[in-house]
């Protein structure tokens, strides 16, 4: 009986202490404002939290024989990861204040861009309200079309 008693007191503890971490770490964790999501139902109006999983682009690069660049291109949503192509370029992500002169859309929430012997990628990832759309441009040193962006691939989230 004395150790039943034991056993209850000590499950009891471990469940307090989990959520005592669990409202420490709300209580210290600052919502950014962009996490917050207002429903309006009839007249009712209720704030609630809702997380919003960003776009990244992430890369894999080895150089060959060559010393030319092979990259593989994925875009990460969450813990997923999907691998969109493999080209010949060295990639990195594009600052936002460069969108403009690069000729990427104000609604590309993350932009990349490759290069490599007059040829330069440029992949962005635009959200349609229920998916992640993930678009590609091409351009070589002689187009004259810099602002078409082709569809790759669409993720729902």
């Amino acid at each position: 009986m004395k150790k039943t008693v034991l056993w209850v007191l000590f499950g009891l503890l471990v469940i307090l202490i989990g959520g005592l971490v669990a409202l420490n770490y709300l209580i210290l964790s600052e919502v950014p404002p962009s996490f917050i999501i207002e429903k309006t139902a009839g007249l009712k109006k209720e704030t609630e939290a809702v997380a919003v999983i960003e776009p990244k682009f992430s890369f894999i690069s080895k150089m060959d024989s060559t010393d030319t660049p092979n990259t593989k291109i994925f875009v990460e949503l969450g813990s997923e990861k999907t691998f969109l192509e493999e080209q010949t370029a060295a990639f990195g992500i594009v600052d936002k204040s460069d969108y403009e002169s690069l000729k990427i859309p104000k609604t590309a929430k993350i932009a990349c861009k490759g290069y490599w012997a007059g040829l330069e990628s440029v992949f962005i990832v635009e959200d349609n309200g229920s998916f992640w759309v993930v678009k590609k441009r091409m351009i070589d040193e002689e187009s004259t079309n810099a602002e078409t962006f082709e569809v790759i691939k669409t993720i729902k989230y």
